[in-house]
């Protein structure tokens, strides 16, 4: 599978206390994730939001966590600071947690594991430098 090209849908629960459905995309390219999300009342469905663009570099990302669940599969992103999520709702401070439905959590997994490598060359890259 190339992740270059490739997406993953999540959903983001309890934004503003249920008040907003939140769903997107989440991509990898090169050293940054892209998040991709719209936003929709969690009421009646009427008002949905544009689509927004949000680009995170992997520097930012101090840990990504995999989580099989019975339904589905979660994964946790959290950031080295708590502004690095400030604008997608449903965030918790430092920490974002994307739902995936149960069809695609072997792509999930397998994302998590490609985003684990990127991430660590990265930091052996910036390290490298840094002698």
């Amino acid at each position: 599978m190339n992740l270059n090209s490739s997406s993953l849908e999540f959903t983001i629960d309890d934004a503003y206390h249920g008040l907003l459905e939140v769903y997107g995309l989440l991509k990898l390219r090169g050293d940054v994730l892209v998040l991709e999300v719209r936003e929709q009342d969690g009421i009646i469905g009427i008002y949905k939001s544009s689509t927004e663009e949000h680009v995170i570099p992997l520097d930012q990302i101090e840990e990504v966590t995999y989580k099989k669940k019975w339904i589905g599969a979660r994964i946790e992103l959290r950031a080295v600071s708590m502004s690095v999520f400030d604008a997608i709702a449903g965030s918790d401070g430092n920490i974002l947690k994307l739902n995936i439905k149960r069809k695609n959590r072997e792509r999930a997994e397998s994302m998590v594991s490609t985003i684990r490598l990127r991430h660590s060359e990265m930091m052996l890259r910036k390290w490298d430098d840094q002698l």
